[in-house]
This record gives structure tokens, C-alpha cells and sequence, in this order.
């Protein structure tokens, strides 16, 4: 990790608050009919989640997450049928969420890896 990285690429390298209950609202089922509704609109975002969590479902989800820092949401989203795309600032990519795609995955055929500094990291697998 270099020092003089802006803030920008320091916060990245940390799970924030957020994540856990994006996570839960993206992939976990809405509560019972029989839950008590806060407003009407509502019943329009629960349509929406059901729909984004069919198309991770059955693979037809293609989620772009930008600035994934150690990829928490991403990997999760992937491990349940999205198509993922994770960037990052190369140093988080190659030091966080890189690592941490290969920890939480399986090897599904070749691993293509390039790096520019100019551009920023990329890997495929």
C-alpha cells in the first residue's frame, strides 16, 4: 500500500456500514404478504427487488460495481448468479479485491491477467 495514495484509494480497503444491508435488500427474499407496508411506494421497490433477484437468478444480471473496494458486494451478487464487473483503483484491485475474487471463487477456465498503470488493473477469469 503506498502512503501517498489520495484518500480516495485509502478508504477503500475497508467494509463499510452500508454493505451488509445492500446486500440483504439485493439477494434475500421481501418479508411475508402479510408484513406490515410502510408507504405505498414500497410495493413498487419490492417488484423491483424481486425482479433484479430473478435476473441474478437465472444469470441474465449484468452488475457494474464502481469503486468495489475489497469486493464484498460484488463477489456476493456473482455468487448468486450475476455477471460481475468489479474496478477499482489498481492498487485496491490488485491488492484487495483481486485476492479476494480468487479466495471466494471457482475456477471456471483460463485466468487472463494484464496490469498498466496508466489504465488501472484488470483480470478476467
Amino acid at each position: 500500500f503506498n502512503e501517498d495514495y489520495p484518500p480516495a484509494g485509502k478508504t477503500g480497503f475497508q467494509v463499510w456500514a452500508g454493505t451488509r444491508l445492500l446486500i440483504e435488500c439485493m439477494i434475500w427474499p421481501p418479508p411475508s404478504p402479510g408484513a406490515v407496508q410502510s408507504s405505498g411506494d414500497s410495493n413498487d421497490c419490492e417488484k423491483r427487488l424481486a425482479l433484479y433477484r430473478r435476473m441474478m437468478s437465472d444469470g441474465s444480471a449484468n452488475v457494474l460495481e464502481l469503486g468495489s473496494g475489497v469486493g464484498v458486494v460484488g463477489t456476493t451478487l456473482a455468487a448468486v448468479g450475476a455477471n460481475v464487473l468489479l474496478t477499482d483503483l489498481p492498487t485496491l484491485v490488485d491488492n484487495a479485491v483481486w485476492p479476494n475474487v480468487l479466495r471466494n471463487s471457482k475456477p471456471v477456465g483460463k485466468v487472463i491477467s494484464s496490469s498498466d498503470e496508466r489504465r488501472g488493473s484488470t483480470r478476467t477469469c
